[in-house]
């Protein structure tokens, strides 16, 4: 991913905006600071028609999570993946390896 991101996640509650210049990023930080409802926001909009949801970036946005970690970052291309921190495979050789040399470098 080249240059920077403008995104906008909001529902009827929060509002989130912020630059993003990383196409993997692990969501990290002090708890109670919105991290998991970040997260949760953008899962639901990638996986519910009607989520209530609203996106706005150049990119697509993505989460990665659970079991199926591997799979999710192997057919994601061209997507601002996110990542919630307590994921244990964040931790894991096998994760370094596969963002490494993964497609979703571009």
């Amino acid at each position: 991913m080249h240059g920077k991101y403008r995104v906008m996640v909001e529902n009827a509650y929060v509002r989130y905006e912020f630059e993003i210049t990383r196409n993997i990023t692990i969501i990290r930080g002090q708890s109670a600071t919105g991290k998991t409802t970040l997260f949760e926001m953008i899962r639901s909009y990638q996986e519910e028609e009607e989520s209530g949801i609203t996106i706005r970036c150049d990119r697509p946005l993505a989460t990665v999570y659970g079991r199926d970690w591997k799979k999710q970052i192997e057919s994601t291309e061209s997507s601002i993946i996110f990542i919630d921190e307590q994921s244990r495979f964040v931790k894991s050789k096998e994760f370094a390896d596969l963002i490494r040399y993964s497609d979703t470098k571009q």
